[in-house]
């Protein structure tokens, strides 16, 4: 059961919060999308994408898990750990937006070495789920 909370439940959790809060405050996104070039007509349709994604292979997570489901949560996880060590690569980077107005730390970078740490972690729970079940079975 542990292991259920953390390779299924904490994934969908971590992506219908970000997918809430990413709703309830754009702006914090903004500059983010700003600096990987979706500026003017494309902000918007690419955060309504996020939070549909997010909110969507959360909602899966939890109310019908499978291979795939997964699958489609390590990617996008993936994806998003991609785009903050890029903003890491930057001299500068800009404020992730992950969750947000939510903030943990007060610098940008640490917020990005979080956020790659806690998905790297949130893909092996998901990825622990995709691996085999080795056990013998005893069949009667």
């Amino acid at each position: 059961m542990r292991a259920r909370v953390f390779g299924l439940w904490l994934p969908a959790g971590v992506l219908l919060l970000s997918a809430a809060l990413k709703a309830l405050s754009p702006d914090h996104i903004g500059v983010s999308l700003a600096r990987l070039g979706l500026q003017g007509g494309l902000a918007l349709p690419t955060l309504i994408g996020l939070v549909f994604a997010e909110a969507g292979i959360g909602a899966a997570l939890l109310l019908a898990p499978s291979r795939r489901v997964q699958v489609l949560a390590i990617g996008l996880l993936s994806t998003f750990c991609l785009v903050l060590l890029a903003f890491l690569a930057l001299g500068n980077p800009p404020d992730c937006g992950c969750f947000g107005m939510m903030k943990l730390f007060r610098s940008a970078r640490d917020e990005g070495v979080f956020g790659v740490a806690r998905n790297l972690l949130l893909i092996a729970g998901l990825a622990w789920f995709l691996l085999p079940d080795t056990r013998a079975s005893v069949t009667a």
